[in-house]
């Protein structure tokens, strides 16, 4: 569990590995008063993924630009099973997507990006902390 984890002295003892299983660099960052600084980067190892298994439900009319009735497709749409992602392993935790984290179920070594970073024009330059999901309220 994360507790034992607890956030080491700077150059002082031992943190657990972080491994990354999103398709893209992870890269942890804080900020001061003034701008925000990178402490970590975490390349990417491979994309961990989760299957989709959809089944049509109905079909909903509705109004095209002309008024006429159309039919749109309305499908269930469930979690199926997770690729590539690693087995647990002690003293590691392994960075995935919420959609992995929701797909895997209760695994206490799934972490997730959380309090993104957006530069100037909107895009995600980074997070400046993990989250893990938990149960229902």
């Amino acid at each position: 569990m994360i507790d034992q984890w607890n956030q080491a002295e700077t150059g002082k003892g031992s943190c657990p590995i972080i491994r990354n299983f999103t398709p893209h660099e992870v890269t942890i960052m804080r900020s001061d008063s003034l701008e925000e600084h990178v402490i970590a980067r975490f390349p990417s190892e491979g994309a961990a993924r989760a299957a989709e298994v959809r089944k049509q439900r109905g079909i909903i009319q509705v109004p095209d630009r002309d008024k006429f009735a159309v039919g749109v497709p309305v499908y269930e749409v469930k979690m199926g099973d997770v690729t590539g992602l690693p087995e647990p392993k002690s003293a590691t935790y392994l960075i995935v997507s919420r959609i992995v984290a929701e797909a895997a179920g209760p695994r206490s070594d799934l972490i997730i990006p959380d309090e993104t970073v957006r530069d100037t024009a909107g895009r995600i330059i980074g997070c400046r902390t993990f989250a893990q999901l938990g149960g229902k309220r």
